[in-house]
């Protein structure tokens, strides 16, 4: 992907980097070392379901 492609969704991390930060979501916004990256709120409304579609049909 071109680096132009950084704003609608390019990701460039290794696979301990994607751990992390699952690690760090499941910890309410902890990191491993304590240090807290998010409110336990944004945490919250970063993992609650936006939207519900329609069941697919046909």
């Amino acid at each position: 992907m071109p680096r132009s492609a950084g704003p609608y969704g390019r990701v460039i991390a290794t696979a301990g980097d994607l751990a992390r930060l699952a690690r760090m979501h499941l910890a309410a916004g902890v990191a491993e070392n304590g240090t807290r990256v998010l409110f336990e709120k944004t945490v919250a409304l970063m993992q609650r379901r936006g939207m519900r579609c329609a069941p697919k049909t046909g």
